[in-house]
């Protein structure tokens, strides 16, 4: 995955931008940010879900031009199921993700 700062800095007190780019077939595994973020697909197709355990059944797809708001500490888990997917990410930082171990099958 890759993620370029093109505004602010996410480790500061402020506003920052990301672009962010998923290779297809990446799984973003289930996490949570400190901070509310706003997003915005900008090429291929996002599969987005709320929840603390990987579920692919619970995916909603996000394609180009689609909106996505992350609430603060609400945990949620995505795909790039098709091909790359390239999103454009916004929020007020200092930022802070927090990863959730999932359940041994």
């Amino acid at each position: 995955m890759g993620l370029a700062t093109l505004y602010g800095d996410p480790k500061k007190a402020g506003v920052f931008l990301e672009r962010v780019k998923i290779p297809a077939g990446y799984k973003i595994m289930p996490h949570w940010h400190g901070e509310t973020r706003m997003a915005i697909v900008l090429s291929g197709t996002l599969y987005y879900a709320n929840g603390d355990q990987w579920d692919e059944s619970k995916f909603r797809a996000y394609p180009p031009g689609s909106f996505l708001i992350e609430p603060a500490k609400i945990s949620h888990f995505a795909m790039a199921k098709d091909g790359e997917v390239v999103l454009q990410a916004t929020s007020v930082g200092p930022s802070s993700t927090v990863r959730i171990e999932q359940a041994r099958k």
